[in-house]
């Protein structure tokens, strides 16, 4: 009797089935850049903020396995999860696809200490299948998970797809206990896609997932410094001044000049330089922005800059105006 015909026949008591299947061949393409860790301190530590799905509101029962038909999301109610027990914003599926549990299913659920099993984990349903996670909404760029693998470790491949196809692939570690893997990236993921070779199974626990940037700054601006109410005239063909205010908290020499924007039409910064404009003995970031490129409008009262700072935080401010030169029609 073949490993497989064995496993199926024991695993038949829990209810877990399973048929030996080739592992796919994972390929790269694309040019992203994709940051890969091992370590979940030092993956959080650069992806803050992250959802985390760690199967904990499944309905199976210590020791126990579930067949769960694919794929699962925040939408399916099931004998594995009531609707509204996966977080919302992703999708668990075998690959290739099954029946959805017409005569078996493409997932299984594991229950705490079931085959070694740590915590309630998920996983494929097929030797040779591949665990698959897709993110629909577009917006991932970070996602991280203790891949778990039954019935003996092995080595994952790890698949990373983006909007137009794989984007890169790697390898790592996947034990019955979890092993971490995590994965940055420089455009969205959109699907991961993990196989292990032999007979065995492979899934995840603890999935983090979400964009993994921290939160926005927020920075005050004195837009024309000097000068109240600050007056634009929309139709000046120089350039507005805009000083990004130091604080306590943030130290405006930090701002990548090159990615800042200004106003409605997101002007490019022009020049800058660096001055004390209010007294506090911080010196703040003064740039000069193309009026027209700014495409500010008669009746304006505040104006938007963005931008990052060189080491990619997002930062944000707003400051008041007021328009001068505007004639009726």
């Amino acid at each position: 009797m073949s490993s497989a015909t064995r496993f199926a026949a024991v695993v038949s008591l829990v209810g877990l089935i399973m048929a030996a299947r080739p592992a796919p061949h994972a390929r790269s393409v694309g040019a992203a850049t994709l940051t890969f860790f091992t370590d979940r301190a030092a993956f959080q530590a650069s992806a803050p903020n992250l959802a985390v799905e760690d199967f904990q509101q499944g309905k199976v029962p210590t020791g126990g396995v579930m067949g769960c038909p694919g794929p699962l999301d925040a939408t399916s109610s099931n004998p594995c999860f009531s609707a509204g027990a996966i977080r919302p914003g992703v999708q668990f599926t075998s690959s290739p696809a099954h029946d959805a549990c017409a005569t078996t299913c493409e997932l299984a659920l594991l229950g705490k200490g079931a085959f070694g099993a740590p915590s309630m984990v998920l996983v494929e349903n097929f030797f040779g299948d591949a665990f698959v996670i897709t993110f629909p909404g577009g917006n991932i760029a970070a996602v991280g998970a203790d891949l778990v693998t039954y019935f003996r470790n092995g080595t994952c491949t790890i698949e990373v797809s983006g909007a137009k196809g794989v984007i890169g692939s790697t390898t790592a570690p996947c034990t019955s206990l979890g092993s971490f893997w995590g994965v940055k990236a420089d455009e969205p993921i959109t699907r991961i896609k993990i196989t292990v070779p032999g007979n065995n199974v492979v899934g995840v626990d603890n999935l983090a997932y979400g964009t993994g940037a921290p939160p926005t700054i927020h920075v005050a601006l004195d837009v024309k410094p000097g000068s109240e109410p600050s007056p634009i005239n929309p139709g000046s063909q120089g350039v507005t001044p805009v000083a990004v205010l130091s604080s306590a908290d943030f130290d405006a020499s930090q701002m990548d000049e090159a990615s800042m924007a200004f106003g409605p039409g997101g002007a490019p910064a022009v020049h800058e330089n660096y001055q004390d404009v209010n007294g506090d003995g911080r010196p703040d970031m003064v740039v000069h922005f193309s009026t027209p490129a700014a495409r500010i409008a008669c009746g304006d009262t505040q104006l938007t800059m963005t931008g990052r700072t060189v080491t990619g935080r997002k930062v944000e401010g707003t400051g008041a105006i007021q328009t001068v030169g505007c004639t009726n029609p």
